[in-house]
């Protein structure tokens, strides 16, 4: 299938639209939240101390399990936060990556963490896990 003019024009120029955005956003970074800001530190907090709750707190028996449930929330919740920043329905005033749109803290950290204890809660004490949402 060959392509058109126009449509060749026309995705040069979203790549050009593109490309000026990240400019601006890592001049964005770059200027009000960088690792100096206290922001940086507060977004960075939020991605290392759920980490680290986790390292000691997860059932290593159940390791695999809970794993691949945590991956599964990260990767459906970072589906959904990078669809609404795109829509602009919230954005994120400081980041720690300014390459990785939405923030990485919620998506690779907090809530996927949060949903795997929960989730290791409910199995341990035979809850219904499904009924605790």
């Amino acid at each position: 299938m060959l392509t058109s003019k126009e449509q060749l024009e026309a995705f040069s120029k979203i790549t050009s639209m593109t490309e000026k955005l990240s400019q601006s956003q890592l001049e964005y970074w770059q200027q009000y939240s960088h690792i100096d800001t206290w922001g940086f530190k507060a977004v960075l907090l939020m991605f290392i101390a759920p980490l680290v709750c986790l390292y000691f707190v997860i059932d290593r028996k159940n390791i695999l399990l809970f794993g691949f449930y945590g991956m599964n929330i990260h990767i459906w919740f970072s589906y959904i936060n990078i669809a609404g920043v795109k829509q602009g329905f919230f954005g994120y005033p400081f980041e720690l990556i300014p390459y990785i749109p939405g923030n990485l803290s919620l998506d690779a950290a907090l809530i996927p963490v949060l949903f795997m204890l929960i989730y290791q809660w409910s199995i341990n004490h035979k809850k219904n896990f499904i009924f605790l949402l």
